[in-house]
């Protein structure tokens, strides 16, 4: 599994950015003005410019750590309101998030997180993109605190049953400490996607679960505000061994360990059409060490306890991201459980162009031209294989965006039975307008 994993990244060239996120900065002196935090995505956005800047235009920048810390050790110079920009990357998308606090630091370390949701909170205060008026200093000035408060108060009246199924008590996404153990806050940007409008300023909460989402207005009264619906069931699934997973299965990878591969590998494993003894077989012949690895969540259905996201691993210090669902065994350990599909398939269009030329007269008597799409099925769908079997396909095709779908064609498997009683398999045939199923040729 990751053998060919790994070898697929090094063809391909896929690179990206994604680590778990973690706690607070360092403490400092309580005669001293310091301002620490994380940043974070649902995991950490390390290695990523955090930039401080005041009303004034005072700048300072530091970087994050590989947790997500960062940390100013003096801002008692600065004049606020004052606005914190990360520019980071994770899973092979870039970000841009922000933070806002209205108020002069007190003496001793202050607590000041970016996150999606601090930057929806500020999008909302401001009405407008936060990175315009990170821009411009005099914009930073005329910031208003009650709008920043009135905004805070409606995205925790929005998250208040999720916060409380979670057992996050009283706690302030902007101001609040958290650790990277997949618990409490750091579980919530888990479970919770946040999106804010720059136009208009509202944010949608998703539960990236069910997709269920609710829609916070700036002109709405903070009492007035739906609350997002994420359940006690999907609150309650235990995500705080993934990180020890990924780990373990890490360093099996660097020892060629195969027994401990197979104790992190579900048993109904299936990844692509590689099931757990065709991976296992491959394990061995792993081309490089690899570390610094993280998991970020897209989704986990708690009934099923099966979570979807993107795995990260190190190698020569680059970072690969690559899409593993995970299932919680009756155990509470996590295992690698594969996309479930039992072959690839690539689909592109073709062009080609043939000539036959008279060895004679060196002119061409036939030309011929193909146009069409081309299907490479990776795997098979037979029954003497080891993997399932698809029973039928759909292709569909969008031509804007994914809003909508049409049907290209159908593939189906179908059994004949010929006249002597004899029976075979079209194991992925095309489906005509009658509805018939034709061996693809």
């Amino acid at each position: 599994m990751l053998s060919r994993m790994i070898q697929s990244f090094l063809l391909s060239g896929m690179t990206a950015l994604l680590i778990a996120c973690g706690g607070g900065g360092a403490s400092t002196s309580a005669t001293t003005q310091s301002l620490a935090g994380v940043a974070a995505i649902g995991t950490a956005l390390a290695n990523a410019t955090v930039t401080l800047k005041d009303s004034t235009g005072k700048t300072e920048t530091t970087t994050t750590d590989e947790s997500g810390n960062f940390s100013f050790s003096n801002v008692s110079s600065f004049t606020p309101p004052l606005m914190l920009q990360v520019k980071g990357s994770a899973a092979g998308t870039s970000y841009v998030l922000h933070s806002l606090m209205t108020t002069t630091p007190a003496q001793g370390t202050n607590t000041l997180n970016v996150t999606p949701a601090t930057d929806a909170i500020v999008t909302q205060t401001l009405g407008a993109d936060p990175a315009v008026t990170f821009n411009d200093a005099s914009k930073i000035k005329n910031i208003d605190p009650a709008k920043l408060a009135d905004a805070k108060a409606k995205l925790l009246a929005a998250l208040k049953d999720a916060m409380s199924n979670l057992n996050i008590d009283n706690m302030d996404v902007m101001t609040g400490k958290f650790t990277a153990d997949k618990t409490g806050m750091d579980k919530l940007f888990d479970l919770v996607e946040f999106s804010s409008n720059s136009t208009n300023g509202e944010i949608q909460l998703t539960n990236k679960n069910t997709r269920s989402s609710t829609t916070v207005n700036s002109n709405t009264a903070t009492n007035s505000v739906t609350k997002l619906v994420l359940s006690k069931e999907e609150a309650s699934l235990d995500l705080s061994g993934i990180d020890k997973f990924v780990q373990s299965l890490i360093n099996a990878y660097n020892n060629k360990d195969q027994n401990a591969f197979s104790q992190l590998t579900d048993s109904a494993y299936l990844n692509q059409g590689e099931n757990l003894e065709m991976a296992k077989a491959g394990f061995s012949t792993n081309i490089a060490k690899l570390s610094g690895a993280g998991y970020a969540v897209k989704k986990c259905d708690p009934n099923t306890k099966v979570c979807s996201g993107i795995l990260n691993i190190k190698i020569s210090g680059v970072t690969y991201p690559q899409f593993m669902p995970i299932k919680l065994g009756a155990d509470g350990k996590w295992r690698a459980y594969g996309n479930q599909a039992p072959f690839d398939i690539d689909f592109y269009p073709i062009y080609i162009h043939s000539e036959s030329i008279n060895s004679s007269t060196k002119i061409a008597t036939q030309t011929k031209d193909t146009v069409g799409i081309a299907l490479n099925f990776s795997g098979d769908s037979c029954g003497e294989c080891n993997d399932k079997k698809y029973k039928s396909s759909v292709f569909e095709m969008s031509i804007d965006g994914g809003q909508s779908y049409s049907s290209l064609f159908k593939l189906k498997s179908k059994t004949i039975t010929n006249t002597n009683n004899s029976t075979y398999t079209i194991s992925m045939g095309l489906v005509d307008g009658n509805g018939n199923v034709n061996a693809l040729e």
